[in-house]
């Protein structure tokens, strides 16, 4: 017996916004919940897929979604209506925050810059983030810059007297940066200065707290007292300079990581016998690798190392693979001449690479500001994103500037 007329009232239930439906047979009226199927064979189906927003404000919420069916004829089984039901379960989330700095060990006068990532670990996306970063007596603000959102120095976001950053919306697995410059004040010779950033605001609940703040510290000497002798590598007649490193590797992996060095000098110059070295943080219990160098580095040329293969950066030739890992949480580089001199030291105490960026979705190398200047924590910076030269081996912009002038010159 063929049954006509048949319709089905679904009516979503408040908390719940249409998208969508699809119906196997007759349509769906979003309007009045109401799905007109038509005539229907005795051991018939028809099928409705109604896709639907669980609004915000729900969480908590208990929604039930009622089907009732009629048609011209009476049915003598009695109603057949059902219902499902749903519970919206409190969203949550876990965000990270990492604090480093340019420089740890400063005179009066000197520009330092904070370095503040707040990620988005998940599971759930994170709206209505705000982070304080006060600066602490001693430092003077300058300017900053943030990836999203705003930072205003003299306010708060959270109810602290510090500075402000209002982030915003991270979605699960995003990142933000914000980049503080201040001045270290006169009358702050041998004082010790700690800046601390903390997540003061979020709309969802965050069961992880203990990652929710950082700080970093630095030290402010007598003028003068600072050593930039050799073992940081401060030579004024450098023949050979490290001048860009990808310690985060690319958007395709995070193990295709590379160096770039650069001779800034006037002649060509033969690297058979020279050796980069690796040094490893304490607290990995690694010893040091060397890397022998071979081939030419022409005047004014670079010279590029790939890990792994030649597709670290897949449209751009490597002249050197190289297979020990960059470390990605801070180490040391050396650059030695067959001699054994150090011609050049990064980061010579091994802590948090001065410059780069590894989040999620975002990686960028760290570049040197000037190949004939130190190689000391303020004479780098993180790549503008902006002046990128080179794709990664699944064909996105490699955040850099490998065998190119760095962003900004």
């Amino acid at each position: 017996m063929q049954r006509q007329g048949v319709t089905v009232d679904d009516s979503l239930p408040s908390g719940l916004t249409y998208v969508g439906s699809d119906a196997s047979q007759g349509s769906y009226n979003s309007s009045t919940g109401v799905w007109s199927v038509g005539a229907l064979d005795e051991g018939g189906e028809a099928h409705l897929k109604i896709e639907a927003w669980v609004d915000a404000g729900t969480a908590g919420r208990t929604l039930i979604n009622t089907a009732s069916v009629s048609a011209n004829e009476d049915d003598p089984n009695g109603p057949n209506d059902d219902s499902a039901v749903v519970k919206v379960k409190e969203s949550e989330v876990d965000l990270r925050i990492k604090k480093s700095v340019d420089d740890r060990t400063l005179e009066e006068g000197d520009t330092i810059t904070f370095y503040i990532d707040v990620i988005n670990e998940g599971p759930g996306d994170a709206t209505g983030v705000k982070v304080d970063d006060p600066l602490p007596s001693g430092l003077t603000y300058l300017s900053s810059h943030a990836s999203q959102g705003s930072y205003s120095a003299g306010g708060s976001a959270g109810g602290s007297t510090g500075g402000a950053w209002n982030v915003g919306t991270l979605r699960a697995g995003e990142g933000a940066r914000l980049e503080i410059e201040a001045r270290v004040d006169a009358g702050t010779a041998r004082s010790h200065l700690v800046n601390s950033a903390r997540i003061s605001d979020v709309d969802q609940d965050d069961p992880t707290s203990w990652n929710n703040r950082d700080s970093v510290d630095v030290d402010v000497t007598d003028e003068g007292s600072i050593d930039h002798g050799e073992e940081s590598g401060g030579h004024s007649d450098i023949t050979v300079a490290i001048n860009e490193i990808c310690w985060a590797g690319t958007k395709a992996s995070a193990d295709d990581q590379w160096i770039e060095l650069i001779n800034p000098g006037d002649s060509d110059l033969s690297l058979i016998g020279w050796t980069l070295v690796i040094s490893y943080p304490t607290d990995e219990q690694k010893e040091d690798e060397k890397i022998p160098l071979s081939g030419t580095i022409h005047a004014h040329g670079f010279y590029l190392l790939e890990r792994g293969d030649d597709s670290t950066i897949a449209n751009i030739p490597a002249d050197l693979i190289f297979l020990p890992p960059l470390p990605s949480e801070g180490g040391t580089l050396r650059l030695v001449d067959p001699t054994g001199a150090v011609v050049d030291v990064i980061n010579p105490d091994g802590g948090p690479w001065p410059a780069g960026l590894a989040l999620p979705e975002l990686k960028a190398s760290m570049e040197r500001v000037d190949p004939k200047a130190p190689g000391e924590r303020k004479n780098w910076r993180t790549n503008d994103t902006v002046e990128r030269n080179g794709v990664d081996a699944g064909g996105f912009p490699i955040n850099g500037t490998p065998k190119h002038a760095n962003s900004g010159e």
